[in-house]
């Protein structure tokens, strides 16, 4: 019993350091995102810009058969990107800069001697706040499959990282963008052969719909239901932005892109 109580308590003590040293390298992960979005903008010249809306317009494609499979499920899909396209209309925006385009937990080389950022295939002019919500996305859907308890604090210490320099209006985009992103992932990595597809769909889905609405009333936004034609209202704080046919750039501090 002595020999067994010991063996657990080392464990225990195993797991914690783990657990540290993942938190510090997802906050140096933030980190190291944070330099790449205040890139010179030369770099990022003669690159195609990547919008919001092509984006949701990309998902919407990608998530067809789900309607057809699962319609309640498809139906709640069409209602997040909706939300989604509504209020980001509203929200203020920061001007385009250099992006990783698929920043996820396997784009992340961890050594020794630091952090690494790795395949850049998918670099882009865009919007830094998506490299942003599809990591909280990835790591949202990494915890989600594997029934791990601790997500937010996970996503809290790459926040934690990278929001030293970055305006606070990119992390509320990027809250958008993880659910927007939470849907784009659940299409194309849960497999239609897998016998859990449609519990792990329907999973994963509502995850995306619970982090709109949190979204959704943290700016004061009403949920907007498919069928409904109102328009969206905001609190103050973003009344003058959303009054505005352009949303307004912010610059973040310390960095070196051009307005």
């Amino acid at each position: 019993m002595k020999q067994y109580a010991s063996w657990n308590q080392r464990e225990r003590a195993w797991l914690g350091m783990a657990l540290l040293a993942l938190m510090s390298r997802l906050r140096c992960a933030g980190a190291a995102l944070n330099v790449l979005h205040c890139s010179p903008q030369s770099i990022s010249g003669g690159m195609e810009l990547h919008d919001v809306m092509g984006e949701i317009e990309q998902i919407t494609q990608a998530s067809d058969f789900v309607q057809a499979l699962l319609p309640e499920v498809g139906a709640t899909i069409h209602d997040i990107l909706d939300r989604a396209q509504n209020l980001h209309e509203h929200l203020p925006q920061e001007p385009p800069t250099f992006t990783h385009g698929d920043l996820k937990v396997e784009h992340l080389f961890a050594a020794e001697s630091g952090l690494t950022l790795i395949d850049f295939g998918a670099c882009r002019l865009g919007d830094p706040a998506l490299d942003v919500g599809t990591f909280l996305a990835d790591l949202g859907l990494c915890y989600s499959m594997r029934n791990l308890p601790g997500v937010e604090e996970a996503q809290n210490h790459f926040i934690e990282g990278y929001s030293s320099a970055a305006p606070k209006e990119c992390l509320v985009r990027a809250r958008l963008y993880e659910a927007v992103e939470l849907v784009k992932m659940t299409v194309r990595r849960v497999q239609l052969s897998d016998e859990s597809w449609a519990s792990q769909t329907e999973k994963l889905v509502g995850l995306a719909r619970l982090v709109m609405e949190r979204l959704q009333e943290s700016v004061g936004s009403r949920p907007r239901r498919p069928s409904s034609n109102k328009a969206t209202h905001f609190s103050p704080s973003f009344a003058d932005s959303g009054a505005r046919k352009d949303p307004p750039y912010h610059r973040r501090e310390g960095g070196t892109r051009d307005s």
